[in-house]
């Protein structure tokens, strides 16, 4: 028969709890004032959490090299067929992304809208898109802007004479105030000219 050791917890004790300080007088704390934690424990505690993060952080190198090569065993095992179709399905995404853009374009054209409104106008049908035309045809001012020339605000016509007051005229009528305003403006600059 085995003697347990003085020091060995006895039945119905906790594992972790110190025998009883004798004298009536707790043990005196080490690490510092105040009773805080002695340092030896802290730092052994430290390198603990250390070396576990370094093992974790093998483990994910490890596991990324391991992926990297899955992957290109995977692609190396993909049948000419299934190769086939990844390039099919890749082809067809790309076909139906330029006639939406083709589409819009036609679109675009023929309500009179910019070049520069093609990014807004939504959708995959040509239903769909055409809502999106005419929607935003109705936020500008429901009329197609008509055409000064090239974008020449300079108020004069081929053969040299003004016609500011026509173009202020009709796009106060169309409703197309930043037009009035910049027709205005190019008038004044206009008329500041020897």
């Amino acid at each position: 028969m085995t003697t347990p050791a003085p020091d060995a917890p006895k039945d119905g004790d906790p594992a972790g709890t110190p025998p009883p300080a004798t004298g009536g007088t707790p043990p005196p704390a080490t690490g510092g004032p105040a009773g805080d934690p002695p340092a030896e424990p802290a730092e052994a505690e430290l390198a603990k959490w250390k070396a576990l993060a370094r093992k974790h952080e093998a483990e994910s190198n490890a596991n990324k090299a391991k992926a990297k090569q899955f992957d290109a065993l995977e692609e190396s095992q993909k049948t000419e067929l299934q190769k086939a179709a990844d390039r099919a399905l890749a082809a067809e995404t790309a076909l139906a992304e330029v006639t939406a853009r083709a589409l819009r374009a036609e679109i675009a054209s023929a309500k009179q809208l910019p070049a520069s409104a093609l990014p807004l106008l939504t959708g995959t049908t040509k239903e769909e898109i055409e809502a999106s035309a005419d929607a935003l045809l109705a936020f500008r001012g429901k009329a197609p802007l008509p055409d000064t020339g090239g974008g020449d605000n300079r108020g004069g016509d081929v053969n040299g004479k003004n016609n500011f007051e026509s173009q202020i005229a009709e796009a106060q009528k169309l409703g197309q105030f930043q037009k009035v305003i910049a027709l205005k403006q190019a008038q004044h600059h206009e008329s500041l000219k020897p």
